[in-house]
């Protein structure tokens, strides 16, 4: 079970980005729990004019790497000005942002947040559902005794697989 567990997460942080992150108390697989938390995706858009566009943006680039993130967007609007929006883990958000000067005078910046909970609870009851399925091919691919039968139950299989 702690394999699909693993599953699980790696998929959401996939679908839901890396800087998704509980809003209240630990994240737990129990439904039953998932009410009261929230999950949250941040996300941070700032244009920047800088003095020498190239080496800034890499500067940039590199910083977001090296704390775990990734850039969904660069825009050069011109030779002095770039805009960029980064995925940031939640810790580093932040911290990353303030730091932003020192590569050049912000001209605009634009946090936004969207509540993902309910797509993470969907992604969970689905995750389950498909690993149910699994098990009862395997128990039905164990069972076959005709060729035709092993080979479409392992059709299906692959298939949720």
């Amino acid at each position: 079970m702690k394999s699909y567990r693993i599953l699980l997460w790696s998929i959401l942080c996939f679908v839901f980005g890396c800087s998704a992150t509980p809003e209240m108390g630990n994240y737990s697989a129990d439904f039953g729990t998932a009410e009261s938390e929230r999950f949250v995706v941040r996300t941070a858009s700032v244009s920047i004019e800088v003095e020498d566009i190239d080496r800034e943006s890499s500067s940039i680039i590199d910083s977001v790497k090296e704390i775990d993130g990734y850039v969904e967007n660069t825009y050069r609007r011109n030779e002095k000005n770039i805009s960029i929006t980064v995925r940031i883990p939640e810790p580093r958000l932040d911290s990353f942002i303030d730091g932003l000067p020192k590569y050049g005078d912000i001209t605009s910046k634009s946090l936004s947040a969207k509540d993902v909970t309910e797509e993470m609870v969907d992604v969970e009851a689905k995750l389950k559902n498909l690993v149910a399925l699994r098990n009862r091919y395997r128990e039905l691919l164990a069972r076959a005794d005709k060729v035709s039968d092993v080979l479409d139950v392992e059709r299906e299989l692959s298939r949720v697989q």
